[in-house]
């Protein structure tokens, strides 16, 4: 059995003012000139709370967690899936 921990991350796009910091440590960020903001590549759109969120295992969650941690805004959370709490 996998006992390796499951994570989410959360990006709150409207939050975001376009720093890219994120995608200095991480790749699964990238800056969209044309919009001025950063993209979550490969997420998913939640329509419920109107933020995009893609699941991670820890082989990348260092990178994720200082892509968060770095964030001026703090539009970037991540949860651990299966306790459902906020990591950041």
């Amino acid at each position: 059995m996998n006992n390796e921990k499951k994570y989410k991350i959360i990006f709150e796009k409207e939050k975001c003012i376009g720093a890219a910091a994120c995608t200095s440590v991480s790749d699964s960020w990238k800056f969209d000139d044309a919009e001025g903001k950063t993209n979550l590549l490969k997420s998913r759109f939640n329509p419920e709370n109107n933020t995009y969120e893609l699941e991670i295992d820890e082989s990348i969650y260092e990178k994720e967690y200082n892509a968060a941690r770095l964030c001026p805004v703090k539009a970037i959370h991540i949860e651990e899936i299966k306790t459902k709490k906020r990591v950041i």
